[in-house]
């Protein structure tokens, strides 16, 4: 494209709405909103368009896309513009705390992510899609597709996971069926499928030793548990809310669940099977992750954007820290020293289903005094987020770009 065209791109925006014959319009979406666009070396100015979003027109063809922003790495890659459309970028900063590695395109909407106890693949679950997704860490591509019969594949659903390395199996909740699925961790075969006797199963947590599963059950506002050696329903918890996380207290003989639906994390009995505590939070609290070396559980609130750390010795909150807004998932290093936190941002005025004006974030906290020692951007709605085994790497879903972002933990082994 001649440069002589670029440098009159202003005013042809200026002049007209709408683009002309032989042009198109370019909207962006990009973050940090502080940055600054060259196209074929031109610094253009685009006008601001509803939201987040800025908008552009120019002539048709290739060219080269330069951005930039003070504190921040430039990204420069080639585009080409043939009819309207929405470009969406972030940039990575330059601190060194964590390095992209990867971005995978998966099916649509992956809900969660896990690493397998090896390290060497990622689990993404599909939320309106046929099955799980399996990523190839050293390619950074889907290695496999694990899919469901048609009958089971229409009803979609595939929402979270949960690995028990004593039978070697993956289990796979799709809420919509009301199943778990049972998976090889081996062959990525799957064995068999197991009733929950509950409506929309969602999270599933083994017993330390890995004999029992507790799966949280959205819509009947129960927990089932089940004998994970003989796949059999022992019985079900009522809980009186809508359960989510959950986490086992040190001995076993209790269970934290968090209720999405009340401002609270409720303390279950297990050889009553009743509700003996509830601890006051924030509204919709949703992840559980425990500490055991430390005798606390950290949680999340995506209803008002806190973490908080809770002990299991007197059930207290010893702190609590405001992070961001529409809190998701959380993970803990293996050492215990950073709590990573995602964060899917401002909702879409009409659904959440829609993306929203901002991309999502992702926090780093120090996990004792829950400050906040670092953050990236995300896409459109950051959501399941893991740490790999090794606590080398970082991974999280971008639920509405049907994507996963694979990140290095510098100063981590290799």
């Amino acid at each position: 494209m001649k440069k002589n065209i670029l440098f009159l791109l202003f005013i042809l925006f200026s002049v007209s709405v709408y683009p002309k014959s032989g042009q198109a319009l370019l909207k962006l979406k990009i973050f940090p909103e502080t940055y600054r666009i060259f196209i074929a070396g031109n610094e253009v100015f685009p006008a601001r368009d509803e939201e987040k979003t800025k908008k552009i027109i120019l002539e048709k063809g290739s060219f080269k896309i330069k951005i930039t922003a003070k504190g921040y790495q430039d990204k420069e890659f080639d585009f080409t513009l043939s009819k309207n459309t929405l470009l969406e970028e972030k940039l990575e900063k330059n601190e060194n705390f964590m390095t992209l590695l990867s971005e995978v395109k998966t099916g649509r909407q992956p809900k969660s992510v896990r690493f397998t106890p090896d390290g060497k693949y990622i689990l993404a679950p599909l939320l309106d899609d046929n099955g799980m997704d399996i990523i190839s860490v050293e390619t950074g591509k889907v290695f496999k597709r694990i899919v469901f019969p048609k009958e089971l594949a229409l009803k979609k659903g595939f929402v979270e996971t949960a690995v028990s390395v004593r039978n070697n199996e993956i289990w796979l909740a799709q809420m919509h069926a009301e199943l778990v699925h049972v998976i090889s961790l081996d062959t990525f075969e799957v064995k068999k499928s197991i009733p929950t006797q509950g409506i929309y199963s969602k999270v599933i947590l083994f017993s330390k030793d890995e004999s029992t599963a507790f799966i949280s059950n959205w819509d009947s506002r129960d927990i089932t548990v089940i004998d994970a050696l003989n796949y059999k329903v022992i019985r079900k918890i009522p809980v009186y809310g809508i359960p989510r996380g959950m986490v086992m207290s040190p001995d076993g003989k209790y269970l934290y669940a968090a209720l999405f639906n009340k401002p609270k994390v409720i303390k279950i009995d297990l050889k009553t099977n009743k509700i003996v505590l509830s601890i006051p939070c924030g509204n919709a609290m949703r992840h559980l992750v425990p500490d055991y070396s430390k005798g606390v559980f950290f949680a999340s609130s995506m209803g008002n954007g806190k973490i908080y750390i809770i002990s299991f010795e007197n059930d207290k909150i010893l702190k609590e820290k405001l992070v961001d807004d529409k809190l998701n998932t959380i993970d803990l290093s293996p050492d215990g020293k950073t709590l990573f936190v995602s964060s899917r941002g401002p909702n879409n005025k009409k659904t959440y289903l829609m993306k929203g004006p901002e991309f999502g974030k992702v926090f780093v906290l120090d996990a004792q005094t829950l400050e906040i020692t670092s953050w990236l951007w995300g896409r459109n709605q950051p959501t399941g987020l893991a740490v790999s085994p090794d606590g080398s790497l970082l991974a999280f879903s971008d639920f509405l770009d049907k994507n996963i972002e694979i990140y290095r933990i510098n100063g981590t082994k290799p």
